[in-house]
C-alpha cells in the first residue's frame, strides 16, 4: 500500500473537541488522514461493494465478474483526457456482518491501459464468501476508506450489488444516512432481480441516496455486464462535487467527524 494519510490525532468542532479514541471506538475513524498537500487530485473516488452472500452461485458470482470485466474494457477509452477524467477505484466485497474485505486497494485509472489492467484483475477477483446479506454494515466498512487513502476526489460515491434485501447487519437506511452525513456524495445501487422482482423499490427506498444518488437494475445475472457498465459510465461523468452534507445527526460524534471531513475535502483547494 502507498502512503497512509496523516494529520492531527484530536477532531474539533465550533464547539468542542472529542478524541480520536472515543470516534474509533463506535467504528468511524479506521486510521488519521492524510495532508491534503500530499494527496492525488482525482475527478471521482469510486467504492464497488460486490456482494458475495449465499444467496448468489458461483456461476452467478462469475458472471458478476465478467460484466465488471467487460465493462471497464469497454469504457476504457474514456478515462484520463477521455472525459471521465482520472478515477481511483476501491473493490469491496461483502457478505455477512462479519465478512467485509478489500479485494482490490485503491487504483488510479487515468489511462486506457489503466482501465483494461484493473479490468483484467477484477475479472479474476476471488470470491472470499457465501454467507448472510449485510450491505449496511458493508456501507459503513467502506465510508472510513475514503479518508484513508491517497487521493482527493470531487465526488465520493458507493456503487452497491446485489440481489438480496438486507437480512443481517446495520440498518442499511441508517448506514446510508451516516455516510451522506460523512461526506459521500452519493450512494447507488444494481440490485439483481432474478429471486426477487420487488429488489429494485428496496434499493431506492432503503439503500439509494446523495446527489443525482440512482439504481440501475438488471432482470438477471446474463443483464448484469450492460447494467455495471450504463451505471458506470453515470457515475464517473464529471461534475460539481457536494459542498456539505446534507444529513445532521444529533449525536456529538457523527457532528464532530462530519466537521472534520469536510475541512480535509476543503483544505485541498486552499
Amino acid at each position: 500500500m502507498k502512503a497512509m494519510k496523516q494529520r492531527s490525532m484530536s477532531v474539533r468542532s465550533r464547539s468542542c473537541s472529542i478524541p480520536i479514541s472515543a470516534l474509533a471506538g463506535v467504528g468511524l475513524l479506521s486510521a488519521p488522514p492524510a495532508l491534503a498537500a500530499s494527496l492525488i487530485p482525482v475527478n471521482l473516488e469510486l467504492q464497488l461493494l460486490i456482494d458475495a452472500s449465499g444467496s448468489i452461485s458461483r456461476d452467478e458470482y462469475n458472471l458478476m465478474l465478467k460484466g465488471y470485466r467487460s465493462a471497464f474494457i469497454n469504457l476504457a477509452p474514456r478515462f484520463g483526457a477521455g472525459g471521465f477524467g482520472d478515477v481511483a477505484v476501491n473493490t469491496v466485497v461483502w457478505s455477512s456482518k462479519e465478512q467485509q474485505q478489500i479485494a482490490i486497494p485503491w487504483f488510479l485509472i487515468n489511462n486506457t491501459a489503466n482501465a483494461i489492467e484493473f479490468a483484467n484483475t477484477i475479472g479474476s477477483m476471488n470470491r472470499g464468501f457465501d454467507n448472510t446479506t449485510a450491505p449496511g454494515t458493508a456501507i459503513n466498512f467502506a465510508v472510513p476508506l475514503f479518508a484513508n487513502n491517497q487521493f482527493e476526489g470531487k465526488r465520493w460515491v458507493i456503487n452497491v450489488s446485489g440481489d438480496n434485501k438486507q437480512n443481517e447487519g446495520d440498518s442499511t437506511p441508517q448506514a446510508r444516512d451516516r455516510a451522506l452525513a460523512m461526506g459521500v456524495t452519493a450512494i447507488n445501487g444494481l440490485p439483481l432481480l432474478n429471486d426477487d422482482t420487488n429488489l429494485l423499490n428496496w434499493y431506492q427506498n432503503n439503500l439509494v441516496g446523495g446527489q443525482n444518488s440512482f439504481a440501475i437494475a438488471a432482470n438477471d445475472f446474463t443483464e448484469f455486464g450492460t447494467a455495471i457498465e450504463a451505471k458506470l459510465a453515470r457515475e464517473m461523468q464529471p461534475s460539481e462535487p457536494v459542498p456539505e452534507p446534507t444529513t445532521i445527526f444529533g449525536t456529538l460524534a457523527f457532528g464532530a467527524v462530519a466537521s472534520w471531513w469536510r475541512i480535509k475535502r476543503k483544505s485541498i483547494g486552499n
